[in-house]
């Protein structure tokens, strides 16, 4: 697997794998313009927010950053 994302309830990052290990790094190579604090943001937000709803703004938000 190339590039492996995680979120642990706290923290988003994105690792890819270099010279056969994972190395954290700032920006996704599968979705280069997406900002990885803005999907924490997102992420954060589950459990405080209507389910659907957050979906549709991810959603919207993802269709405008592209």
């Amino acid at each position: 697997m190339p590039e492996i994302w995680r979120y642990d309830g706290k923290s988003f990052g994105i690792n890819v794998l270099q010279n056969q290990e994972y190395v954290a790094v700032e920006q996704s190579l599968a979705f280069p313009n997406l900002p990885i604090a803005e999907i924490s943001n997102f992420l954060q937000q589950v459990g405080q927010k209507d389910y659907l709803e957050l979906v549709r703004e991810f959603r919207d938000w993802i269709k405008s950053q592209i």
